[in-house]
């Protein structure tokens, strides 16, 4: 199992790694699943991160173990060094093209269970999205072109998708993740 090893220096604390450090590797597992979209067709290009624990081993240091990889053609993944362990670790599946809020989620209380992520068939469902369109004006009611429409949480640049307006005013930006968001205009 990969280990990627980081420190904080707190700012002002003057760190030095240690003189010698020994690691110990975990032989790991292949686990893996398929990325779908509501109706069961494969998602290719699905972006997949898997996420173990940190682990405080120090000295300000911590071991983190993080893995990413994106679907196949026909909506498959698999990590071949995934430590045995897998209720700790956590799982996160996007798609530019679907509305899927980054959130993760741990492995042991995903939909599908551990023994399928074993098996390599634990299926996760990307949703489409739907369309924002909207159009831009002056105080006259002529339209403003190029002025840039954005979606996000708030109004201070957490953005998830931007467009530019048209000649005519017009925007659309596709595929907004569920849920409450705010729409804002720069022009």
């Amino acid at each position: 199992v990969p280990i990627t090893l980081a420190w904080n220096t707190h700012g002002n604390s003057r760190f030095s790694p240690p003189d010698e450090l020994v690691l110990r590797f975990e032989s790991g597992i292949r686990i893996g699943g398929i990325v779908r979209d509501e109706l069961g067709t494969p998602v290719a290009g699905a972006k997949v991160e898997v996420h173990g624990p940190s682990r405080d081993i120090g000295g300000d240091m911590l071991l983190i173990n993080t893995y990413k990889t994106v679907s196949d053609d026909n909506g498959r993944w698999s990590w071949d060094v995934a430590p045995a362990d897998l209720d700790a670790l956590m799982l996160n599946v996007t798609h530019p093209e679907y509305a899927n809020k980054p959130v993760f989620r741990r492995l042991a209380s995903s939909v599908a269970g551990l023994e399928e992520f074993k098996r390599e068939e634990a299926v996760f469902v990307l949703k489409h999205g739907y369309l924002v369109t909207g159009r831009v004006t002056d105080e006259n009611g002529k339209p403003i072109a190029n002025a840039r429409a954005a979606i996000g949480g708030n109004r201070i640049g957490s953005f998830v998708r931007a467009a530019k307006t048209q000649a005519d005013g017009r925007f659309s930006i596709k595929y907004p993740p569920p849920g409450d968001t705010i729409v804002t205009i720069e022009a």
